[in-house]
């Protein structure tokens, strides 16, 4: 395929986009680790250890009482079909697609992007 401006040519459907103009949100999660993680509990708080390439690893996830959750999912509530990126850390560029359909609360070290529906699919994200 040829390059047009240092990118490869797509096919006609496609074309190159920012991650700003594909997605209706881009957030990553809280700035500060609960001091409170439980080993059990209603709210799952999902950190780089738990984004693989193959999905969400839930093997050793923790847990937070619901004050620190609804704190942290205010500022970012990660859905179904969210993108989850690992941006910092060991795992850095590790991604998976939300598959679970209940709220959780996310790291620092985990972006949130959510596709534009009529643009992208999360899998091709």
């Amino acid at each position: 395929m040829e390059e047009l401006n240092g990118l490869p040519k797509l096919p006609p459907i496609w074309s190159w986009s920012t991650i700003a103009a594909a997605c209706l949100k881009v957030q990553d999660g809280t700035h500060f680790s609960p001091q409170n993680q439980l080993a059990q509990g209603a709210y799952k708080y999902i950190t780089a250890k738990n984004v693989r390439p193959s999905g969400l690893d839930l093997s050793n996830v923790s847990y937070l009482a619901e004050d620190e959750h609804r704190a942290i999912y205010k500022r970012c509530d990660p859905k179904k079909g969210d993108v989850l990126l690992v941006k910092d850390g060991v795992n850095t560029g590790d991604a998976a697609v939300n598959t679970l359909d209940e709220e959780f609360s996310l790291l620092s070290s985990v972006c949130l992007l959510r596709p534009r529906p009529a643009l992208l699919y999360s899998q091709f994200l």
